[in-house]
């Protein structure tokens, strides 16, 4: 099984069990990722939409009652996920189509296991790097969810299980800020702007107050705060958010 930094949560969408379970097969074993599978376009909205974390859907376009074509409209309609089209309808026309209506990726079957896998990748780094917003105000991050209006964080663990903290409104901010360019140093300068919309009046003192801030950042979301996984120290810097 890969170890992949990019292995991430599969949305499987097809109405057929033998395509699932060789999907579920080649994803899970070839490539490391975690697997949830919907049998139906409609059960596959409610996971979306639900609190189920997902970096990928992988769907078939032709399913009855909804086809893949109409569900990528509907995803795109309430969350940024990315969407892979995963099908044996692989003429050119179905392409441009399936792509022109919010598709991500369109791969044809009969698929190369090792290439499937490696766009499932591509898609979850790009993910990664642009965090976005969905329609009910969740912002997904690799292992971190940001509930916009609630000032809630749920924490995702290497295996699949959750945990959620509470913040304060500027505990919440400062991680917004963070989540927004995950990877990215941001200056304690920055941070300070960001948090009190100055970065110059008295910057030791404010400098000590956002360093306090993480502190206690660390206590509600790291699980050893003492030895951070996501919330690092960037030297003569700032800070990350390794999400």
């Amino acid at each position: 099984m890969s170890l992949s930094a990019n292995a991430g949560d599969i949305l499987l969408v097809d109405d057929d069990p033998a395509t699932r379970k060789l999907l579920r097969f080649v994803l899970e074993q070839f490539g490391g990722h975690r697997v949830v599978e919907a049998s139906s376009p409609l059960e596959a909205i409610e996971i979306v939409r639900g609190d189920t974390h997902v970096d990928v859907v992988l769907l078939d376009v032709m399913m009855p009652v909804l086809d893949g074509f109409e569900l990528c409209k509907r995803l795109r309609s309430v969350s940024p996920v990315p969407v892979m089209m995963v099908t044996a309808k692989a003429d050119a026309p179905s392409r441009v189509h399936g792509l022109q209506i919010g598709a991500d990726d369109y791969l044809g079957k009969p698929f190369d296991a090792a290439e499937l896998n490696a766009r499932v990748e591509a898609l979850i780094r790009r993910a990664r790097r642009t965090p976005r917003t969905d329609a009910d105000g969740r912002l997904r991050v690799g292992a971190f969810t940001l509930h916009l209006g609630e000032h809630r964080v749920e924490i995702r663990d290497a295996r699949g299980g959750t945990r959620q903290a509470q913040l304060t409104p500027t505990e919440f901010k400062l991680l917004l800020v963070l989540a927004r360019t995950p990877g990215a140093a941001v200056r304690r300068e920055a941070l300070q702007e960001a948090l009190w919309g100055s970065s110059e009046a008295d910057p030791e003192s404010g400098y000590s107050t956002v360093n306090a801030y993480i502190s206690e950042l660390r206590e509600r979301i790291e699980r050893d705060p003492r030895h951070p996984r996501h919330l690092l120290t960037v030297r003569n810097v700032g800070y990350r958010l390794d999400a």
